[in-house]
């Protein structure tokens, strides 16, 4: 009896009235379905490159400079993971500079007065990482100089404990120009490096 009456109500609804309808009911079906199976946007592969510098305040081995800051800028995002120790000043500073990531950006400042004619080379190790997947940036450094020239003498080395002969990592080695064996008690380094992992400075 009441299917019978159902149907003669449907018979006295207009057929566009019908279309309406049909589609309502079809628009809220896909609305259910798309709100039931929510999921994450398919990315591109996944980033294993390290930042790369874009620019910096001043020039990589710049000359003549001698303000109490510099600025480099990346090609993303970075992070900056135990620079307090692993960043090493050559020559060394009386106070350790300080390092700071803003965004894209890597802003390092010093109190110390910059000696004359002379390069200075941060070394920051794999302090500095991109944000999102961690990669690192290996045994980056900075240089520039107050003077006229930038010093391009290099000294490299592996360090080893004398016992067994396993490497030494996180050793600080200083060079001096007094060939005194108290030098390094008593003077500051001409130079300094920190050994890596497998004991290389």
């Amino acid at each position: 009896e009441s299917f019978g009456l159902f149907l003669s109500i449907l018979k006295h609804v207009e057929l566009r009235t019908l279309h309406i309808l049909g589609f309502v009911i079809a628009i809220a079906v896909i609305a259910i379905n798309g709100c039931a199976n929510p999921g994450t946007p398919m990315g591109g592969p996944k980033d294993e490159m390290p930042p790369v510098v874009v620019k910096s305040t001043p020039a990589p081995n710049a000359l003549g400079y001698k303000k109490d800051e510099f600025s480099i800028e990346f090609d993303e995002l970075i992070l900056l993971k135990d620079a307090a120790l692993k960043l090493v000043v050559s020559p060394p500073m009386n106070n350790q500079p300080t390092a700071v990531a803003r965004g894209n950006e890597l802003v390092v400042s010093f109190e110390d007065t910059l000696q004359d004619n002379t390069t200075y080379t941060f070394d920051f190790a794999d302090a500095i990482t991109d944000n999102n997947e961690g990669n690192i940036l290996p045994n980056f450094r900075f240089s520039f100089s107050t003077g006229q020239v930038v010093d391009s003498m290099q000294i490299s080395g592996q360090l080893f404990l004398a016992g067994d002969l396993s490497p030494v990592s996180g050793a600080l080695v200083f060079l001096h120009n007094n060939l005194s064996d108290t030098a390094f008690q008593k003077l500051v380094p001409v130079r300094l490096a920190k050994t890596s992992e497998n004991g290389h400075f």
